[in-house]
């Protein structure tokens, strides 16, 4: 299938690409919201066909930063093992990914990082609908030098269960290294999203829980 711009080239530089999608693929959400936010979400079917990869995304997530928050909404109709949300991927020892978890029944949050092969995780167990309802939850991850917290729908969720040490700034993976959304990028054809996405966006700080509430 052809691939199509998801942004105007006069209005951003983040010009990015859908792959297997139409416009079909974009329909409307039922979160409740106030501006700026969209009322639009991007459905996405698990097939190897359906994913948005950005690439030349400059500092966004993973450029050597020390602290960052990441925000977006999903609705999840189905899941399974390590399904993609959001992340970079340079190679298998360089990359870092919000994802499901590898732990049947695969309902959980998993954030992690790997630089030269020095990889550390974090996953949270058992904290998504049990099974998969398509009701629409709001991850809020924020990172500020290897202290990770994970908000779902406003709640704090805690450290998570760690594998290595979390690194005091994220992998720096340059400015061309491509980032993705609904597909992990260590495993193409098989870690992509079942699901919707919404309003997803990064903040160039960690953000405090109070203005996470607001």
């Amino acid at each position: 299938m052809n691939e199509n711009n998801l942004v105007n080239n006069n209005v951003s530089a983040l010009n990015g690409a859908s792959v297997g999608m139409n416009t079909t693929n974009l329909v409307t959400s039922n979160i409740s919201r106030t501006q700026p936010y969209s009322s639009y979400s991007f459905n996405f079917d698990a097939a190897t066909s359906d994913y948005i990869s950005i690439p030349n995304p400059g500092s966004i997530f993973s450029y050597g930063e020390s602290a960052f928050t990441f925000s977006g909404w999903v609705s999840i109709d189905a899941y399974s093992d390590q399904d993609g949300i959001f992340g970079r991927f340079d190679n298998a020892n360089d990359r870092a990914t919000i994802k499901l978890g590898f732990t049947t029944p695969f309902n959980s949050l998993m954030f992690l990082t790997s630089e030269n092969g020095n990889l550390a995780y974090l996953v949270w167990d058992g904290i998504l609908p049990n099974p998969a309802n398509s009701e629409w939850k709001h991850i809020c991850l924020t990172y500020n030098a290897g202290t990770v917290k994970l908000y779902l729908d406003g709640a704090d969720q805690g450290a998570g269960t760690p594998t290595g040490t979390m690194p005091n700034t994220m992998p720096n993976l340059g400015t061309s290294t491509q980032l993705e959304i609904a597909r992990d990028q260590l495993n193409f054809n098989a870690r992509l999203l079942n699901g919707r996405t919404s309003n997803f966006c990064v903040f160039d700080r960690a953000l405090t829980e109070s203005e996470i509430l607001k």
